[in-house]
């Protein structure tokens, strides 16, 4: 496992004790790993949830062996849609698991297709402004994709991730 345990700002940068550094602008670590808003992904592809001071020093870590296939943290304007980029490989996992938490209200659209272009299983799950929403659907198609659509008022908080779960 990827150790994160310490970190430190220096020079506008996060520089680990080893002395590699976090490239902010790319979310990349200088070893290829990808840093997610306060998620770091270790070189096994694991996403590890962290908790950091705003000096960078990290104050708790998660151990987590959920893959990431998709997440934002942008704000959404009012009646505004997220979807995802590029359609995730869900066929290696039993669920797609996650959670969303806006401060409007909203509503989540996991979708699955055979062929990435018809999107015909889909499954909602309603997000009341303020709370958390969990989700866990069944895979029954190889593609997965996310589509987020906003409510009326225009968001200053949103957190989605989803991640692939084998059982």
């Amino acid at each position: 496992m990827y150790d994160i345990s310490k970190f430190s700002a220096r020079s506008g940068r996060i520089i680990k004790e080893d002395g590699s550094v976090v490239n902010e602008a790319e979310g990349l670590l200088l070893d290829g790993t990808r840093k997610v808003a306060n998620y770091i992904q270790t070189a096994g592809g694991i996403w590890v949830p962290q908790k950091a001071a705003d000096d960078g020093t990290v104050l708790m870590q998660v151990t987590s062996s959920l893959p990431l296939l998709d997440s934002t943290t942008i704000a959404l304007g009012a009646s505004g849609t997220y979807t995802t980029p590029t359609a995730f490989d869900a066929s290696k996992f039993k669920y797609i698991a996650g959670s969303v938490f806006s401060d409007q209200a909203g509503t989540l659209i996991i979708r699955q297709s055979w062929d990435g272009t018809n999107w015909d299983v889909k499954d909602s799950v309603s997000v009341t402004a303020g709370t958390t929403a969990k989700f866990e659907i069944s895979v029954v198609a190889p593609l997965g994709s996310l589509e987020y659509v906003n409510g009326a008022t225009a968001q200053t908080v949103f957190r989605l991730f989803a991640g692939g779960k084998s059982h």
